[in-house]
């Protein structure tokens, strides 16, 4: 049987130390995931499995996902649902939707 140092043993004591933590903010991370994604799971329960998945795009070429009755652009901001027809004669549109060079 080999017999180790105090050396030895003092630096083994270090290494399990520092494993131990390194396994402990692990777990914390771990759990602290395990809650995000339980989360996210309940918020999407409590989506209306018909309108979830919906999306259509706008004259614009943007998507546009539905909620209810409330339409949302992809920054997920409230888009005003009137269709009101867009006047492409407008400077600034014709500015916004002709491609840069």
């Amino acid at each position: 049987m080999k017999t180790l140092s105090k050396d030895q043993i003092n630096h083994d004591e270090d290494e399990i130390l520092k494993m131990s933590e390194s396994l402990r903010i692990a777990t914390v991370q771990i759990n602290h995931d395990e809650d995000e994604i339980l989360k996210m799971k309940d918020d999407f329960r409590m989506l209306d499995k018909d309108t979830c998945c919906k999306s259509e795009t706008n004259n614009q070429g943007t998507v546009m996902k539905e909620a209810g009755s409330e339409s949302f652009d992809e920054n997920n901001e409230e888009v005003d649902d009137d269709n009101e027809e867009i006047d492409y004669d407008n400077e600034e549109v014709h500015k916004m939707v002709t491609p840069k060079k």
